[in-house]
Formats: structure tokens, sequence, C-alpha cells
């Protein structure tokens, strides 16, 4: 816990914070240096001095916390990391992702900064990538001929850490990965016009041009099938000057890379890529949400709308649409009636499909809707051409879906072959 960056400090708020330096049970201000070594001042904390003056003051809004993780655009006071998902599917042919972050480091005057991107998304067609500062939106990227990402200024990216280090030159960069869980990152050529990290104790010099590295996962999948990758690890970089303080900046990213390869009479039963999907975070279309998202869906053990996790999506091409008053979904699709009943406008081809016997959906059945109201059918319409569909996989095995989000419609979330 920090110490109150306003108001009375005492050496007895210091050594509840900071402990005892010695292990003496003598309490001097003056063992309280910032020595260099976390013991017990991290170096980050840069207004408590290494020598010299010092007072009770230097230590309002410090803390004795080291491992500091800096969050996500526009959450702050949270330990989220920054995190990165892609997903890709392309038709008869084999798909692979790749969830990248991309980070750079510059002197700007006296201050060491840190930005960060999403980077590579892998195959570019059909591909979505998200955006860490939203999850549920997609970033535009701008690559050039060779594939590789075009940073054009600051502007684009998440400052996601800012030092005062009271010198504009002399300090050198290293950084360390530390994997956490789940497959270890890999690393990837830095993004334009930066010089390449090191992970060498001798680092390299920070300037106003800066350097950088990018970090990712990648997953490949054969047609008709889908492969992933996904890990928590920690980069943690140091700063360090012949005269000066060394400083240290730690994050902790999350990446998530998920191909899915489809042939194009696979089939599936989903909902159109302009449905909108009820989630915490209000509407977003199906094709902005990916694996981990959060959705509400029905416990029926429970009885009521919850929020849940996606732990599958895919990406199909139907020739079956219908649609059912403004819901437009394949024809096998199956949704919930009042009773809890299941039932699609083709349930000979759902029970073809998944094995599942459902009825048959018609004129004057009632939905089960996401306010807990029920809608009426009182239009079914069967439309033609090729069209573009997602489906979810959830825990609870279904989801809302709906074409304006005032009333989402409760929709089964079956997907052929195992989970």
């Amino acid at each position: 816990m920090a110490i109150p960056s306003t108001g009375q400090v005492s050496l007895n708020t210091v050594k509840n914070e900071f402990g005892d330096p010695n292990g003496d049970g003598q309490y001097k201000l003056s063992e309280y240096y910032r020595d260099g070594d976390n013991d017990p001042i991290p170096n980050s904390e840069t207004s408590i001095p290494g020598n010299g003056e010092i007072s009770l003051g230097d230590f309002r809004g410090t803390s004795a916390i080291t491992e500091v993780y800096y969050v996500r655009k526009g959450q702050t006071n949270t330990d989220l990391s920054f995190n990165a998902t892609t997903e890709n599917q392309e038709f008869d042919s084999p798909a692979f992702a790749v969830a990248e972050i991309t980070y750079k480091v510059v002197q700007s005057g006296t201050s060491i900064q840190v930005y960060a991107w999403d980077g590579s998304s892998g195959d570019y067609e059909d591909s979505y990538y998200y955006q860490a500062a939203s999850p549920y939106s997609v970033t535009d990227l701008s690559v050039d001929g060779n594939g590789t990402t075009q940073y054009t200024s600051n502007g684009s990216a998440l400052l996601i850490y800012s030092n005062a280090v009271g010198t504009s030159s002399g300090y050198n960069a290293y950084y360390t990965i530390t994997n956490i869980s789940g497959t270890a990152p890999d690393l990837y050529p830095p993004g334009y016009s930066l010089t390449t990290s090191t992970t060498s104790s001798t680092g390299q010099g920070v300037t106003s041009s800066g350097q950088g590295i990018g970090v990712g996962m990648t997953a490949a999948a054969v047609v008709n099938d889908s492969d992933s990758a996904s890990g928590t690890s920690r980069i943690t970089w140091t700063f360090f000057h012949g005269t000066y303080p060394t400083h240290t900046a730690k994050f902790v990213q999350f990446l998530s890379a998920q191909a899915e390869s489809e042939e194009d009479d696979c089939y599936e039963c989903c909902v159109h890529t302009d449905m909108l999907v009820h989630t915490p975070q209000g509407e977003y279309h199906v094709s902005q949400l990916h694996i981990g998202s959060e959705v509400y869906s029905y416990n029926f053990e429970t009885g009521e709308k919850v929020i849940d996790t996606i732990t599958r999506k895919r990406f199909v091409r139907r020739d079956n649409e219908v649609k059912v008053n403004n819901l437009v979904m394949t024809a096998d699709h199956p949704v919930y009636l009042q009773d809890g009943r299941l039932a699609s406008f083709n349930p000979e081809e759902t029970l073809s499909s998944y094995n599942m016997n459902v009825d048959q959906l018609v004129i004057g059945d009632k939905m089960m809707t996401a306010n807990g109201e029920l809608e009426t059918i009182k239009q079914i319409e069967q439309l033609e051409g090729n069209q573009p569909n997602f489906t979810l996989y959830t825990e609870n095995g279904n989801f809302y879906a709906s074409p304006n989000g005032d009333n989402s419609i409760l929709v089964d979330s079956v997907i052929q072959g195992d989970i």
C-alpha cells in the first residue's frame, strides 16, 4: 500500500511501508536512501534521493511494491495486462494468425518513454486484430509493401511508461522476458525505423529515434482445422547510466493467436456478420468479438442471464440464410423459445449436421430475449446468396444476438465437431 501523496508523513509511516532496512530494529531516515538495489527502496521511486539531503516529504506517494504492471489504456490503478489477440480464417488453404505487441523505447528530453503497439496480424484477408486499448475494436494497421507495420508517430501508440531520469543522454537499455504461463513468446523484427533492442546487460543507447522489439505468438492451421497459441509473460526493461540511478519498467502481457481454416462447404450454424452480440460492454458486431471476450448468456440451471466467455469462434460462408423478424442466421441455427425449447427453420438440417433434435420454427412462436421478455415471430424470410457468418461457442452454449441491439434473441452456439 502506497504512502499517501498528501498530508503528514512520519518515520513510522515510512517504516510500515518499507520495513527495517538493516533488520536491527533501529530506524533512521538515513537508512532509507534509494541505493540502486531496491533494498528497500525501488529505483522507480525517484523522489527519494540516493544520497545527500533527505526528508520525510520525499516519501509522499511512494510505495515498496517493485512489481509494477503497466496496464491497458483507459484502465488505471489495476493489474490488468496489456494484451493482444488475433484470429484468422481462410477458405481452402492453411491459415495462420500472429498476435504481437511491439515496443519502442525513446529518450524524450530528460525522460525515458516506452510505447507499445499492436503489431502484425498474420494473413491480412479475413483477419481481425483487436486493439489492446479497447478489447472489442478492430485496429486499422498501416502496412508497407513488404508487410512491415509503419509507425509514423508515437501518437498512434500507447504510452505505457515515462520516467524523468534527470539527463537527456547517456542512458542504455536492455530487456528480459520471463514466461509466466502458457506458451513462451517469440521475438520478431522491430517496427519501421527502429533499431533492434538487446538482451545483453551491456545494453544499447536510448536515443530520440528509439529502439524496439516485437513479441508475439503464432498459430498455423491446416485446411478445415484450427490451431492456437497463448501465454502470459513479463517483459522487463532496465535503463542504466554510469552516474545516474538505474530504473526498471515491468509489463505483464497476454498474447493469444487463434487460426481457423475452413472449407467452403463446412457446415456450422451461425449468425450473419452484420448481427450484434449482447455483451457487458454493450452491443458489438459478432466479427469484432474473439476468444476470451465476455458476452451474456443464459444459465438454464439458475434461470438467469449471466456473464459468459467465448471459448471458440469460427467464420464460414453459408447459402441457407433466413431472416426471423430482423435476426439473420442460418436456417439450421436453433433459437430458444419461451419454455426453453429449441427450434430452427430447418430441423432436419440441424439434426443431420449437429445431431440435435429441435422443433420447427413457425410464425407465432415466442423467442427468449435479453431483457426477459418474449418476442413473437411475425415474419420468416428465406434469403438468397452465399453470406458471411460467424458462430460463437460459450461456456453455457448460448448467446444473445440481434440486428440493432434493442433486445437480443437467445440463440444456441452449436459448433460442429469436438470443442
